[in-house]
């Protein structure tokens, strides 16, 4: 019998890239249902839903609400999370994802991880040099945006993270002898709205400590982040802007750092 999958998009003035994300999907995933969660969008995020037969639920909270009414909805026994700004190009990367899963039970979740960026952004340099020259830094959490879950995986998610929500949801896991594994396949992801993303991260890395009763304490002390953290990060920014002469990968990486203070 041949496998389907319910497909899970969260979106928010998606328009740019969301057409072509789903029609890679449509080429390479087997597609159930496509289901989309929108956040009050106000450009043709809609319309473009509208033209995959996609099923739209409004959302007025933020993402992990939106998270908590996809999976609510869905219905097949693995589910398939798609970032609305995230192209995965590579034919046969969902059958390559759906393999992992199924080869350990105790696999909860498979990232499909963009490893070709056709972008070279400061962010993107500063993580291809430290990944290609030094190839033990390639270390990941778990993230969302193009994976495989098994449904009977699915937790709540409190709904006032919005930014850590797949952190939230790692841990989780190990508490109840889960993992996650990584493939790697050819994509692009833009990061849409990136430029404000630090502000969630510090801001929700804080709220998930509270919640998880101490997910990471260094993020509620300045001083021990700044030494174990930022500065070592704001340092290793400078081989690779050296290797691209591009010093924009320090300003971002210093930027990214404020931010997340801030946040």
């Amino acid at each position: 019998m041949e496998i389907k999958t319910d497909v899970l998009v969260c979106t928010y003035n998606s328009g740019k890239y969301l057409d072509e994300c789903l029609n890679y999907v449509m080429k390479n995933v087997p597609v159930n249902r496509i289901l989309v969660a929108d956040h009050e969008s106000s450009d043709n995020t809609l319309d473009i839903a509208k033209k995959y037969n996609a099923i739209v639920y409004n959302e007025k909270i933020g993402l992990a609400a939106a998270r908590n009414l996809l999976m609510e909805k869905s219905i097949t026994d693995i589910i398939t999370w798609i970032d609305s700004d995230l192209i995965v190009k590579e034919t046969g990367w969902w059958k390559k994802a759906y393999d992992l899963l199924m080869s350990d039970n105790k696999i909860a979740v498979v990232v499909a991880r963009v490893n070709e960026a056709d972008l070279l952004t400061p962010r993107m340099k500063y993580t291809n040099w430290w990944f290609t020259k030094v190839p033990s830094t390639r270390k990941f959490a778990l993230t969302l945006g193009s994976s495989l879950m098994r449904r009977k995986d699915i937790i709540h998610i409190p709904e006032t993270l919005n930014a850590a929500e797949d952190r939230y949801m790692s841990l989780t896991f190990t508490k109840h002898s889960r993992t996650f594994k990584n493939t790697y396949v050819y994509g692009t992801h833009y990061f849409d709205y990136n430029e404000n993303k630090a502000y969630w991260g510090g801001a929700n890395a804080r709220l998930l400590s509270k919640i998880s009763g101490g997910y990471d304490w260094s993020y509620d002390n300045v001083l021990w982040l700044m030494i174990r953290r930022i500065l070592p990060s704001i340092a290793k920014a400078i081989p690779p802007a050296i290797y691209y002469n591009d010093f924009r990968i320090v300003e971002w990486n210093l930027n990214h750092w404020v931010k997340f203070l801030i946040g």
